[in-house]
C-alpha cells in the first residue's frame, strides 16, 4: 500500500512539475508573439516612413518637371509675343513710311 501511495504520489508530482513547464511554455509563447507584434509595428512603421520618403522623393521629381515644363512654355509664349510686336511694329511702321510717301 505504501508502494501504492509512493507511486501515487510520485504521478502527481510529475503531473505538477508538467502543468508548471506547461505554464512556463505558455507564457514564453505569450512573450514571444508579444515581441513579435512589437517587432512588425516597427517594421510597418519603418516601411511607412521609407515609402513616404519614396512618394516625396518622386512627387517633387514630377513637381520639378511640371515647374521646368511651365517655364518652357511660358518662354516660348513671351517669345512668340514678342515676335508679334515685333510684326505689328513693323506692319505699323511700313504703312506709316505707305502714307508718307504718298
Amino acid at each position: 500500500m505504501t508502494a501504492d501511495l509512493d507511486t501515487l504520489k510520485a504521478i502527481k508530482e510529475k503531473e505538477r512539475e508538467s502543468k508548471e513547464r506547461l505554464a512556463r511554455a505558455a507564457e514564453e509563447s505569450k512573450r514571444i508573439v508579444r515581441e513579435a507584434l512589437e517587432k512588425k509595428k516597427e517594421i510597418l512603421k519603418e516601411a511607412e516612413e521609407a515609402a513616404m520618403k519614396e512618394y516625396e522623393t518622386k512627387i517633387g521629381a514630377v513637381r520639378e518637371s511640371a515647374s521646368n515644363e511651365a517655364k518652357e512654355i511660358e518662354r516660348k509664349f513671351e517669345e512668340e509675343i514678342g515676335k508679334l510686336k515685333r510684326q505689328v511694329s513693323k506692319e505699323v511702321l511700313d504703312k506709316m513710311m505707305d502714307i508718307l510717301m504718298e
